[in-house]
């Protein structure tokens, strides 16, 4: 066969120049030079770099003139002749490179400009390439460049400098707006970089890492994952930002918090970022975005040879059908999907964690726990004066029972219950005795109703109400709270707006609440009381009750004969036994808030809630 008869089949420059650069935007020809000036790092293994030591990048982006320089360890003759301008060559520095597919460098000087000067050194050589990129796409015969070769300078490191700049590519240049965004993308895909020390700097001006980070503190515990699969080391986390703060966290910012726009999964191939805030099924979040999941940020983590990994030839976007990527998408959605779960608790149930963002029950007083034993000993100096608040207390009632004319003498009156209190203890002394033997008694007279009907026995009219205080006058609260104690206010305020209504209301935020004005009604009993009781001996808010109960019923806050009921219900309600688990008990309250999918519906919260209102209101007599 003679050569007049063969087809010629190879490209034309401008095709195949056109076909690379078509695509591709002026930012991503650049990160592809910056990639491979880091890549030009002398490293001392194949492992990702831990600290760059100051390594500087340094970007020229003016009118007509583009240039970048790096101190690396410059690029040697025989790569210049076989491997570096040649199109397709996928050259490999090193296993954890982060340029390989070979036409990163050609797409990036042909897509920028028209004269392009490449000046490299080594430990040994120094190069000099010339382009003219007009004359040089003319020519499809002759594909080689001549290699000038150079004295050493002692500067080594690569340096590219291209003039005569395409129009779009100057245009871009010659925009104040168009470089300050261009900063801020440099900031973030390559803020792992630069977080080691690498120096970046376009027209002079150093570029700091865009730290995107994961809260230690958050209501959310952390979720990491870390494996190896097919050669490649895969780390997969996700938290909440450490920019991003619910509403019930003290820390919480409106005009400070993050956006939607500033959380999401973020992929990197061997710390290059190539993914960024994403929200979409590529990265695991496979239902429709809302507003209200915002503040998470997930990372995922791909280390190995550049050619295994899930990027794109511009490595702007991941490689949905990277078999590793496949496998590590599971470990994302289910992350994801944790999150997801998390903010509905948090939005839609109620759900308060306790963290130093949040510490409603673990100082409820604004005094350290270890304090709370203290009070009763200081109080026992000024008795005289504890004491006499009761019986101006007491006063009241007897004003509003006796006719105007009697009230002329209280002191009188004042000085009769002293003597008929020094008779119910005598009284009294053999009550504990008959409570000790109750159904022995009550058997006789009548049938004990069961624990259920104790839990229950609450007014008809009181199941169907849609709030707290709905039966209550003007709704206002039934509790004899001073002003002075805000917390307690504060919770009780926001209690009387609840709806317990599960589809228009909040009713795990008022079981939540519920839960911590119990709380804080026990530590207030113990304050105001004198009481000796230690409640942090108790091992349950159960325990706590029952020892403030035993507490009342020692010192005839409840009348033993006519409060039996309520006594014998309260009692019930603080059984923490295996056989009451499913009663609407203290304990099972405080399942409740850990495993949301027990909430309460309206009924049962009104019937624990008239269940333990007799103890609340002691506690505020």
């Amino acid at each position: 066969m003679t050569e007049k008869n063969l087809a010629d089949t190879r490209p034309t420059k401008e095709y195949l120049v056109n076909g690379i650069t078509k695509d591709v935007s002026v930012e991503e020809c650049i990160f592809d030079l910056i990639d491979n000036s880091i890549d030009a790092y002398p490293r001392q293994s194949n492992e990702i770099v831990s600290e760059y030591d100051g390594y500087t990048i340094d970007l020229t982006l003016q009118n007509n003139l583009f240039c970048i320089n790096d101190c690396g360890k410059g690029i040697d003759q025989l790569l210049l002749k076989n491997d570096t301008l040649r199109f397709g060559t996928k050259t490999n520095h090193h296993t954890t490179s982060i340029g390989f597919y070979g036409i990163g460098l050609n797409r990036a000087i042909f897509k920028l400009g028209k004269i392009i000067n490449i000046t490299t050194e080594t430990d040994t050589e120094r190069s000099i390439i010339k382009l003219d990129a007009s004359k040089f796409l003319k020519d499809n015969d002759n594909w080689s460049l001549p290699i000038i070769s150079e004295q050493l300078k002692e500067k080594k490191g690569t340096f590219i400098k291209i003039e005569n700049l395409n129009s779009e590519v100057n245009d871009s240049f010659t925009n104040p707006e168009w470089i300050t965004s261009f900063c801020k993308q440099i900031s973030i895909r390559y803020s792992e970089f630069l977080k080691k020390n690498l120096k970046i700097t376009i027209n002079e001006k150093e570029i700091a890492p865009h730290l995107v980070s994961i809260r230690t503190n958050s209501g959310f515990k952390p979720l990491e994952k870390e494996f190896t699969h097919k050669g490649i080391k895969v780390i997969i986390s996700l938290g909440q930002s450490a920019e991003h703060f619910f509403t019930y966290e003290k820390s919480y910012n409106l005009e400070k918090n993050a956006t939607p726009q500033e959380c999401g999964w973020f992929v990197y191939c061997n710390d290059r970022a190539v993914k960024l805030f994403d929200w979409t099924p590529d990265t695991g979040w496979h239902t429709k975005f809302h507003s209200e999941h915002t503040g998470f940020i997930g990372k995922a983590y791909f280390i190995g040879n550049a050619g295994k990994l899930p990027w794109n030839t511009s490595k702007t976007d991941v490689d949905l059908n990277n078999e590793t990527y496949k496998k590590s998408l599971e470990t994302m959605k289910k992350f994801s999907e944790d999150w997801r779960k998390h903010t509905t608790k948090v939005l839609k149930k109620g759900y308060r964690p306790i963290t130093d963002e949040n510490p409603v029950i673990n100082d409820l007083f604004g005094i350290p726990p270890q304090e709370i034993q203290t009070p009763p000993q200081e109080i026992q100096t000024p008795p005289q004066e504890t004491q006499i608040p009761p019986q101006e207390t007491q006063i009241p009632p007897q004003e509003t029972q006796i006719p105007p004319q009697e009230t002329q003498i209280p002191p009188q009156e004042t000085q009769i219950p002293p003597q008929e209190t020094q008779i119910p203890p005598q009284e009294t002394q053999t009550p504990p005795q008959e409570t000790q033997t109750p159904p022995q008694e009550t058997q006789d007279d009548e049938e004990l109703p069961t624990h259920e009907e104790l839990l229950y026995d609450i007014p008809p009219h009181a199941l169907n109400q849609n709030q707290l205080f709905e039966s209550f006058p003007d709704k206002k609260s039934p509790f004899n709270i001073p002003l002075n104690e805000t917390k307690l206010c504060s919770i009780i305020n926001e209690m009387s707006k609840l709806k317990l209504d599960p589809i228009k209301g909040s009713p795990y935020a008022a079981l939540f609440l519920l839960r911590a004005f119990i709380e804080l009604s026990c530590r207030y009993y113990v304050k105001t009381k004198n009481s000796r009781i230690n409640l942090n001996q108790c091992a349950s808010l159960a325990d706590q009750v029952k020892s403030c109960l035993d507490h009342m019923i020692s010192s005839n806050a409840f009348n033993a004969t006519e409060d039996t009921r309520d006594i014998d219900s309260l009692k019930a309600l603080c059984n923490v036994s295996a056989s009451q688990k499913t009663i609407r008990n203290i304990q099972y309250l405080q399942n409740t808030l850990h495993h949301p999918r027990n909430i309460w519906d309206k009924d049962n919260i009104n019937a624990f809630w008239y269940s333990i209102l007799p103890f609340l209101i002691k506690c505020y007599e």
